[in-house]
């Protein structure tokens, strides 16, 4: 039987089956090389170590953070470390946790408006510091201190 739907019904179903798609970028465009709103690569292993409570990225070995725009996640769980670190289109570099405090997705540095948003349904914004611009996140992101040095990373992982 077909069933005819009102104008309400019908967005609402279509907000529905488009709450988890990604619009930013067309499917195949995802490069190493590069972030998009959708997309957050991983850093490379070899370009961070970690000594006392500091990680120490080098800029020369993780080229995709030299670009202003671009982010990295960075996961190492037997440390307890989830963030994503992001050079803003401002040339700031920033470290948040990487998940939202709304329902743990993960979270992705939005380049074309300089946020920070949830990948869920209903997008939660953050902005580069973690405040919540937009809920339903109820708290901040948790952000790491970031200190620029000769062609490095210091990222402050005591006290946040």
């Amino acid at each position: 039987m077909d069933e005819l739907l009102d104008r309400r019904e019908m967005l609402k179903r279509s907000a529905l089956l488009t709450g988890g798609l990604c619009l930013c970028r067309p499917t195949d465009s995802i490069s190493a090389t590069q972030s998009t709103c959708c997309h957050t690569p991983d850093i490379d292993s070899t370009s961070f170590f970690i000594q006392q409570d500091t990680l120490f990225i080098d800029l020369q070995r993780e080229k995709i953070l030299n670009k202003q725009g671009n982010a990295v996640f960075v996961s190492i769980p037997e440390q307890e470390i989830e963030m994503i670190v992001i050079h803003s289109n401002n040339n700031e570099y920033f470290a948040l946790e990487r998940f939202c405090t709304h329902g743990r997705q993960v979270v992705s540095f939005n380049k074309k408006r300089n946020i920070v948003q949830c990948n869920g349904y209903n997008h939660s914004i953050f902005d580069l510091s973690g405040n919540v611009i937009k809920g339903p996140a109820p708290r901040a992101l948790r952000s790491f201190r970031v200190v620029f040095k000769e062609n490095r990373l210091e990222i402050l992982l005591a006290g946040g």
